[in-house]
């Protein structure tokens, strides 16, 4: 099976672009009619051969954990997916499961390290022994992301959260783990440029490269948008989709 590392490179190097569109999932907040719009969004988007990324950012220990990885991870479950962001307050046993996981069924794991809400910074840089907190964290992560190398680009399906918004951060965490996978946050509506986005990515044979960059309100509320119904809104999110596309494209080059 070709590991999740390895499917996200060779998109980004057929795309030429890093360019990941989160759908902020709104209607969640409507119980079992949520999940249902959820499931239904999976299911479509894996029909057109879309690599799907749950950010449910879960965090829990022992057979819950094991019962969730299963049940993003399971073919059969209605909430399959490529990949997942986990929660590491609780230490490596709340993700093992989720490596485990990934182990056997080539999906990946995204584990929280550096987020660009100005709020993690209380918790994720406060100064320990062994340097900043969401360095220590990275740092405990090299073994996983040997365990899960990719065999095709030697990209790891084991990939960590970094903010576009403290690329000094960025490189630090590329350092402690340079073959891990990026889920870069902060490009775009929290003002990080693509250049910035895209600092703890690596030259490969087609650009730089080395995980994925997310836009989630400036794509799906476009500014320009105003309410004239489903036809002009659809032509906006197009629009929008195009130029972030465009340009992280522009800054793999």
């Amino acid at each position: 099976m070709v590991g999740f590392g390895d499917r996200v490179i060779e998109r980004r190097r057929a795309l030429g672009h890093p360019l990941c569109v989160g759908l902020d999932p709104y209607l969640e907040r409507l119980g079992w009619r949520g999940w249902r719009a959820l499931e239904r969004v999976i299911r479509y988007a894996r029909a057109a051969g879309l690599l799907v990324l749950l950010d449910a950012k879960r965090g829990d220990i022992a057979e819950t954990a094991a019962a969730y990885a299963q049940a993003y991870r399971c073919k059969d479950s209605p909430c399959s997916v490529d990949a997942i962001t986990v929660n590491p307050y609780l230490g490596p046993e709340s993700f093992a499961p989720f490596m485990i996981e990934a182990q056997h069924g080539a999906s990946g794991v995204i584990v929280l390290v550096r987020n660009s809400n100005l709020d993690s910074s209380g918790y994720q840089a406060v100064g320990t022994a062994m340097g900043p907190f969401f360095a220590v964290v990275a740092a405990s992560l090299a073994t996983g992301q040997a365990r899960l190398a990719g065999r095709m680009t030697g990209w790891s399906s084991l990939g960590v959260t970094v903010a576009a918004t403290h690329a000094e951060d960025t490189e630090r965490i590329r350092t402690a783990l340079p073959h891990a996978l990026f889920l870069v946050l902060g490009y775009g509506a929290q003002g990080a440029s693509a250049g910035e986005a895209v600092r703890g990515f690596r030259r490969g044979p087609a650009g730089l490269e080395g995980g994925v960059v997310s836009s989630s309100r400036p794509i799906l509320f476009p500014a320009a948008f105003s309410d004239a119904g489903a036809d002009s809104w659809e032509r906006q999110v197009r629009s929008a989709l195009a130029r972030a596309a465009g340009e992280l494209g522009e800054a793999v080059r």
